[in-house]
């Protein structure tokens, strides 16, 4: 059975490595609520992932994301 878009609720840690900052030195805790991240815990690396997450919900916000490299270019 698929999750209802929309109704998520937890949290999610990261205690390990994390897209855009690799290891890590504290977890990082996401908190979930009605499907939305609505807080980001941790130490200075959740930071960028605040940032993130603030350019993701600003409409006025130009970022562009980097592209993943195709396997074919890997080296």
């Amino acid at each position: 059975m698929c999750p209802v878009e929309g109704t998520g609720e937890g949290r999610v840690v990261f205690d390990l490595t994390a897209h855009s900052v690799g290891a890590l030195k504290e977890p990082i805790v996401l908190t979930i609520e009605k499907g939305m991240v609505t807080k980001i815990e941790g130490g200075f690396q959740a930071q960028t992932w605040r940032s993130i997450l603030d350019k993701a919900n600003d409409p006025a916000a130009t970022t562009v994301l980097p592209k993943s490299r195709s396997a074919s270019t890997r080296t």
